[in-house]
């Protein structure tokens, strides 16, 4: 059932193309090992021009170890960029663009999605973030719940380093929207959908304004 969604997510939002190469972020935690997982079992089935991960390292030395154990059992490429000042974001960006990447996957589950979305309009406000050239950044799990994707990690016996939050933002936001999903079932859902709508409505607004 969650790698049907996951593939229909793809296939329906029309995030992967044969002539694709594919930067996958890999932090070495559990959403992006699934997503690694994932994506290399489509890759089998659908073959893209290439797929490697990324790990932009910051300090974490458990969550690289578990990423590159990851990369290796999978046989993936697997590149460790030292972080910069620019963010983790950015310097992602940088180095797939180097590496020739015309897509960067990002293991934001639904959970995750609400919260960052959450968090944009939090600390910086209707903004929009445009991106008009490769590499464009694309969300297989963004449908998935987060105890769904620990469910699929722990059944297919993904190993992942376990970090705690330390964004006190990040995890305030958190805890209140499964607060919120707990009163009123399905809530995570419609607000990541109406935040899709939202960016693309905030997108489409600047695009029309100043392209």
């Amino acid at each position: 059932m969650f790698e049907k969604r996951v593939r229909k997510t793809i296939r329906t939002n029309r995030l992967l193309r044969h002539d694709d190469r594919i930067a996958v972020a890999v932090s070495g935690g559990k959403k992006s090992a699934v997503l690694l997982y994932l994506l290399k079992n489509v890759n089998l089935m659908f073959p893209m021009q290439g797929l490697f991960a990324i790990t932009v390292y910051e300090g974490d030395m458990e969550g690289l170890k578990y990423a590159k154990n990851l990369c290796r059992k999978l046989d993936v490429k697997h590149y460790v960029i030292p972080g910069s000042a620019g963010g983790v974001s950015e310097t992602l960006d940088t180095e797939s663009e180097k590496l020739n990447a015309t897509k960067i996957a990002v293991g934001h589950d639904l959970d995750e999605g609400v919260v960052s979305a959450i968090g944009r309009l939090v600390s910086v406000g209707m903004k929009p973030a445009i991106r008009t050239s490769p590499p464009i950044i694309i969300n297989p799990l963004r449908d998935c719940s987060d105890e769904e994707v620990l469910r699929f990690a722990m059944i297919n016996e993904i190993v992942f380093a376990k970090s705690a939050l330390k964004d006190s933002l990040h995890a305030a936001i958190k805890n209140l929207i499964n607060e919120i999903e707990q009163r009123h079932h399905g809530a995570k859902f419609q607000m990541s959908k109406s935040a899709g709508e939202l960016k693309n409505l905030l997108n489409q607004t600047f695009q029309d304004s100043f392209g």
